[in-house]
């Protein structure tokens, strides 16, 4: 055996290697971010709102393409939003700029379900919860605009499953 081919051997060793390993790490991670989000829903049915969120968002830190995960963190954005006088969201409780604390919220729902809608354009789950967030996000600042893109929003959900009678309603 000559160099060259002791060569291209170890060059094409390593690239196995090295696909194994990239393999073995991703797949370790959706796993992991499994875990993470049943025990963020654990301590959402708990009760526990800051631990769910934590939890959830290292879920999204290691698989950022499952788009359930953001659709998660927003219902759990939404639930701190709907909450008076109990346990705030650090993040947007701990907020120095004059944007209301609810407002916060609201526009931390919306962008997590955007991400989600992103993450499969085509599926008219994660577009409606978009929908819904981007509505809640119109009136909660009292913006036009915004609630003009609510309205396109739910016209895509009605686009992508348009034999679906109730999704034109919305």
């Amino acid at each position: 055996i000559g160099t060259q081919t002791i060569f291209l051997i170890a060059i094409s060793l390593s690239l196995i290697a090295g696909i194994g390993v990239l393999t073995w790490t991703k797949s370790i991670n959706y796993l992991t971010a499994g875990f993470q989000a049943r025990d963020g829903l654990d301590s959402l049915s708990d009760g526990e709102l800051r631990m769910s969120l934590d939890s959830l968002n290292r879920a999204i830190d290691l698989a950022p393409d499952v788009f359930v995960y953001n659709n998660l963190r927003a219902a759990v954005y939404s639930i701190y939003r709907r909450q008076y006088g109990l346990e705030q969201e650090p993040e947007c409780a701990s907020l120095a700029n004059p944007m209301p604390y609810r407002a916060c919220l609201a526009r931390q729902e919306y962008l997590s379900n955007l991400q989600a809608a992103e993450q499969r354009s085509l599926d008219w789950r994660p577009r409606l919860s978009l929908a819904q967030s981007t509505l809640t996000l119109a009136l909660t600042e009292g913006n036009p605009k915004i609630a003009n893109e609510a309205t396109r929003h739910y016209l895509e959900v009605a686009q992508l499953d348009p034999k679906t009678w109730w999704h034109w309603e919305w």
